[in-house]
């Protein structure tokens, strides 16, 4: 048995080879940006409300039990959000009871 493969057979098989790699390609890259459309954190925007562009900021989340974390970087535009960017590492810090 003899299979005949002629050029117009090939050349099709060919030329949508490369669409499946554009697909592939534009596929990894929107799951890749979706990914990173997680929560935006509102006191990491509010740092930076007043502040320009790579102006340093910091803000503190409290984590009960008297303890907090602060936070410390440089303000950024981040999905049409300007907000807080971590660059150092996070703090934690011990708060004074609040006396009556």
């Amino acid at each position: 048995m003899r299979v005949n493969l002629t050029k117009t057979d090939f050349s099709w098989h060919m030329r949508s080879l490369p669409w499946c790699n554009v697909l592939a390609t534009l596929s990894v890259l929107t799951f890749t940006a979706v990914a990173h459309e997680g929560h935006v954190d509102k006191d990491a925007q509010l740092a930076c409300k007043e502040k320009e562009l790579r102006a340093s900021c910091q803000y503190v989340k409290e984590t009960g039990d008297n303890m907090a974390k602060v936070y410390s970087g440089f303000c950024q535009k981040i999905s049409h959000n300007k907000m807080c960017v971590r660059n150092q590492p996070i703090k934690t810090i011990v708060l004074d009871p609040i006396e009556n």
